[in-house]
């Protein structure tokens, strides 16, 4: 039996500030709504690197001391599986929170709920805030 998949590793990052969290307003037509920087996991690079580059290419935050709250995983229609690595951090610095394409980063909040949150991300929530944000 062979018990090697072709798994697809991506990371997402929320990064609070006391009471405050750091989210990404999506302005993308095919994933729109409020979430956490993300990106892929790539080839050869550990998971807790690609993390603070993911971080860093999307916000323009450097982020330290990820800590990793939670896995989720499921197979797509293909049975391809994909796996999302979800950390959370406080420890940040930058000068300035940049702009995306995709849209505002940088807006920190007190409030996200299941209706302004993407859609797809709604289910990674009592993984970040699980016990608070200690």
């Amino acid at each position: 039996m062979n018990r090697r998949e072709t798994v697809e590793f991506v990371n997402m990052c929320m990064i609070y500030d006391g009471e405050k969290v750091l989210v990404q307003d999506r302005v993308s037509t095919d994933w729109p709504g409020i979430t956490f920087p993300d990106g892929h996991v790539e080839r050869g690079e550990s998971f807790t690197d690609a993390v603070i580059r993911e971080v860093k290419e999307e916000t323009g935050l450097t982020i330290s001391k990820p800590q990793l709250c939670g896995i989720k995983d499921w197979y797509d229609d293909k049975d391809f599986r994909y796996v999302v690595l979800l950390y959370k951090t406080k420890h940040y610095s930058c000068a300035t929170i940049l702009r995306r394409r995709k849209g505002l980063v940088g807006r920190f909040t007190k409030s996200i709920t299941s209706e302004t949150c993407n859609r797809r991300h709604v289910r990674y929530a009592a993984c970040f805030f699980r016990g608070r944000f200690k």
